[in-house]
């Protein structure tokens, strides 16, 4: 997956409502590109009995509108470890003073804060919510190695 692939906004469904196309636990996200517009699909019958199948557009703050149906993820929460970056960035001093790791795994605790085992770090672990991490690259990881020495 690319970083803005990763980076795109998701939600979770969480409850059920009247006619929902979703079951509890579905995760909706855009397939559009980034633009925050978001295409579910309804498949339903109709009064003779046919299958028919409605596409449906939403923005974001459609689904941003109703948290107890729906809650925003992280960009890291219900994902395949395969499909995490290999690099990530604190951004949470700004864009002037990112720091860039390496990671060598990511896992969560048993308060399910979800973290990434860096190779770079002090304390060997970034909480990837109280660090504001980000996807990063390998050049962007190089270049921060080239300007700390």
């Amino acid at each position: 997956m690319t970083n803005e692939e990763l980076l795109e906004q998701r939600f979770k469904v969480i409850a059920d409502y009247p006619y929902s196309p979703h079951k509890i636990g579905d995760i909706i996200q855009s397939n559009h590109g980034g633009d925050g517009i978001h295409q579910t699909t309804i498949q339903y019958k109709d009064e003779f009995g046919e299958e028919i199948s409605q596409q449906n557009l939403c923005k974001s703050k459609s689904f941003e509108k109703y948290p107890t149906l729906f809650r925003k993820l992280e960009w890291w929460e219900e994902r395949d470890s395969d499909d995490l970056p290999e690099y990530i960035k604190n951004t949470l001093f700004g864009t002037k003073l990112w720091i860039v790791y390496k990671v060598i795994e990511y896992g969560s605790n048993t308060w399910k804060q979800f973290y990434a085992l860096t190779s770079d770090s002090k304390t060997g672990q970034i909480f990837l919510k109280n660090a504001e991490a980000i996807p990063s690259t390998e050049e962007e990881y190089l270049r921060y190695k080239e300007k700390t020495k």
